[in-house]
């Protein structure tokens, strides 16, 4: 599958190779062991080694995969197919790369890696202005990330160390905004979790405090990047609640999200002031539900707070 997609997407092989390597594919892929390499087809694939990921970290380099493919260079109007061209096709891999779910690496270096290849991808894609074609392409690889298995990021059941899809899910949220809505909130509010943060009770028994004790300092793994990882969550949060204003019912829904997934008690700060910048941007009435919600969010942020204080200093 991989090596098709390098194929398909290379700007330096002819219509007719593709013809015969997809033929040849074909062939392959009905039978049940893996052919010996052809040596008189080598030359037909040229460059296709560094598309391909390497060695034991193979599962870590999907976005420098889809990054090597650069989209912006292939002839974005030829068509292959009936409403598939190189950019139409290009856009999708690029999307199902980022919605791909993949564990944390381990080490400062490469979890900073791991964002600066989502940030540069989808910054290539904001370059791209979306037409018709795009956005069922959007819509569809959404529906799929929703509904997808244990592959999707964006999935109902992932992994506790999975890499949060906080900057994709925003850049998605805007793409799909004006044209799908419902879909837009609720690809969103799926990537507001951050389960690495989640208390979840530890398998054993917890009548103890010893036991309790050897389990909690092992509880979260080291994530270097957390907090620029938790700013991104909480401005998916802050654009959806630009976006809202004015519904008071997905204004209670991202609330409720944001009660829920969000534990940093000064991005619920700012999040209580963005809700009142917003309610009172205009020189009409405010927005009274924003402003209830900044109300709520001020009122979380004391408590937490207050709670977090040693106890002979906690008094409410």
């Amino acid at each position: 599958g991989a090596l098709w997609m390098c194929i398909v997407l290379n700007p330096h092989c002819k219509l007719e190779q593709k013809s015969s390597w997809l033929k040849q594919l074909k062939k392959w892929n009905g039978v049940d062991v893996c052919p010996w390499e052809d040596g008189n087809h080598g030359n037909e694939l040229p460059n296709l080694t560094n598309a391909l990921p390497q060695g034991a970290n193979a599962n870590q380099e999907n976005l420098g995969q889809c990054r090597s493919l650069e989209y912006q260079h292939l002839p974005a109007h030829k068509f292959l197919e009936e409403g598939e061209s190189y950019l139409t096709l290009a856009v999708e891999v690029a999307l199902i790369g980022l919605g791909q779910q993949r564990i944390m690496p381990d080490g400062l270096y490469a979890q900073e890696k791991v964002c600066r290849n989502e940030e540069q991808l989808i910054s290539k894609l904001q370059e791209i202005e979306l037409d018709d074609t795009l956005v069922k392409i959007f819509r569809k690889q959404a529906v799929f990330l929703l509904e997808g298995g244990p592959y999707s990021g964006l999935g109902e059941v992932i992994h506790r160390e999975s890499v949060p899809m906080h900057t994709f899910a925003k850049y998605l949220f805007t793409c799909l905004l004006p044209h799908d809505a419902e879909l837009a909130y609720k690809t969103a509010l799926r990537a507001m979790r951050l389960l690495v943060l989640e208390s979840t009770a530890p398998s054993g028994d917890l009548s103890r405090p010893h036991h309790i004790a050897s389990v909690v300092p092992n509880r979260y793994p080291r994530w270097f990047t957390l907090s620029h990882i938790e700013s991104q969550q909480c401005e998916l949060a802050s654009t959806m609640l630009t976006a809202a204003k004015g519904d008071v019912r997905r204004l209670e829904t991202v609330l409720e999200s944001i009660q829920k997934n969000i534990h940093s008690s000064s991005h619920i700060f700012k999040l209580a002031q963005d809700a009142f910048k917003i309610a009172t941007l205009m020189d009409s009435l405010p927005d009274i539900t924003l402003l209830k919600v900044s109300l709520e969010l001020g009122l979380q942020t004391m408590l937490t707070t207050a709670l977090s204080l040693p106890s002979k200093s906690c008094t409410l």
